[in-house]
């Protein structure tokens, strides 16, 4: 039996609600706190505009550092007047006069790139000096999360990467890049279907190929080499422990779904008792696992068996956020023709809702360091699909990562 368009249909199943079912309250997801972005007061941070430095550095540092909803990044016309050599000193009392609180510095020493940080409210000595090797876009975002680190005492996420699924003329393709749409990499071949990728051991990206409209097999790597299951079926996705010691996999046999759990190379596979029809595994710490069900009627999310998504709504593609409020679960509901993103903690309590009027929004994915959620949208007034990030902190300060909207997204850690 052909079991390839019974995982399309398992794995697609993301947005919409059931049309048999009635629509649920929408109440019971809350609104997003939408003071608007005018009504969020942020500290504000200058990055100096330093004298025949290159500016791919300052821009990449700009952007990364606005994207972390931590700040309000300011331009150039709200810095004391320049112009600024490299290693001029820093005089606070004037940066302060600008209602500046912190003031990022960057510059090329030798082969190397060197950030100074400055509270203002400490004095006019940086409270870090740091470097990183080499220099363009890769060692800027490195020099951003080294930057955030010695401010706020955990470091960015930007040096990572993402990597999701991408409409071919035949099928889909994986596609690995940096977090900001650059350096893209395919994996595996675009005239297959390829979904569900997953950042394992070793750095190897993994995933499920369907070819041929074969059952769907697990495969790592640029040539999507085989990785062989037992038991036998059609995999439909896959996730690793943050440690990669630990494997889970989604697998479809005779028209039923089940997660098994086991060693990172797929060895000592046992089966997780779930409810019907499990799919989207997701490890995450402290041994937690998350899937989605079929449960009362619908499509929910679970955690360690427990249903973590509102009654009622057709939930998906859960992901793990170790943020700085404690381990957070956000997921996609059908809300309406559309989709939202939602957060709760790990027993379904504390409802958030983190997307309302920005189009429909999907497959989530968490930064490492827990305070930034990538995801799939069509934006607001749904005529921009692209890629999107918010902060948890404040999600109404959406930002643009890459022009690109797929799906089956995931975030390197």
């Amino acid at each position: 039996m052909n079991q390839w368009p019974l995982a399309g249909a398992v794995l697609t199943m993301t947005i919409a609600a059931h049309a048999q079912t009635p629509p649920p309250n929408e109440g019971a997801l809350g609104t997003v706190e939408v003071t608007g972005s005018a009504g969020i007061v942020l500290p504000k941070l200058a990055i100096v505009p330093v004298t025949g430095e290159d500016g791919e550095t300052r821009d990449v540092l700009k952007k990364d550092l606005d994207r972390m909803g931590l700040y309000d990044v300011v331009d150039e016309a709200a810095m004391p007047a320049g112009p600024f050599a490299k290693d001029d000193p820093l005089e606070g009392k004037a940066w302060k006069g600008k209602g500046i609180s912190f003031v990022v510095r960057a510059r090329a020493v030798g082969s190397e790139l060197e950030g100074q940080a400055w509270i203002l409210g400490k004095g006019d000595d940086p409270v870090a000096t740091v470097k990183v090797k080499g220099g363009g876009r890769s060692a800027a975002h490195e020099l951003a999360d080294q930057l955030l680190l010695s401010l706020t005492g955990r470091t960015g996420p930007f040096a990572s990467r993402l990597a999701y699924a991408m409409r071919t003329p035949k099928g889909r393709q994986i596609v690995l890049t940096d977090v900001d749409g650059q350096n893209k990499v395919a994996h595996g071949s675009k005239d297959d279907t390829s979904l569900s990728p997953a950042f394992g051991p070793s750095g190897y990206l993994y995933f499920t190929v369907s070819k041929s409209f074969d059952p769907f097999r697990l495969a790592k790597g640029k040539d999507a080499t085989e990785i062989p299951l037992k038991p036998v079926g059609s995999v439909l996705s896959v996730s690793f422990s943050p440690d990669k010691t630990k494997l889970a996999v989604a697998i479809m046999k005779d028209e039923t779904s089940k997660i098994f759990t086991g060693k990172a190379d797929g060895s000592d596979l046992t089966v997780l008792e779930t409810a019907k029809q499990p799919n989207r595994p997701v490890l995450g710490p402290l041994g937690k696992i998350a899937y989605v069900a079929s449960g009362g009627g619908t499509q929910r999310v679970y955690v360690d068996g427990q249903a973590v998504s509102p009654a009622g709504f057709h939930a998906s593609a859960p992901t793990f956020c170790d943020s700085p409020q404690g381990l957070l679960v956000v997921f996609t509901v059908g809300v309406g023709s559309g989709a939202d993103l939602v957060a709760t903690d790990t027993s379904g309590g504390n409802v958030r809702r983190l997307t309302q009027g920005h189009g429909s929004n999907a497959y989530p994915a968490c930064s490492p360091d827990g305070r930034l959620v990538a995801f799939f949208s069509t934006g607001a007034n749904a005529k921009s699909p692209a890629l999107y990030v918010l902060p948890l902190s404040y999600p109404t300060r959406i930002r643009k990562l890459a022009d690109d909207h797929g799906e089956s997204l995931a975030w390197a850690r």
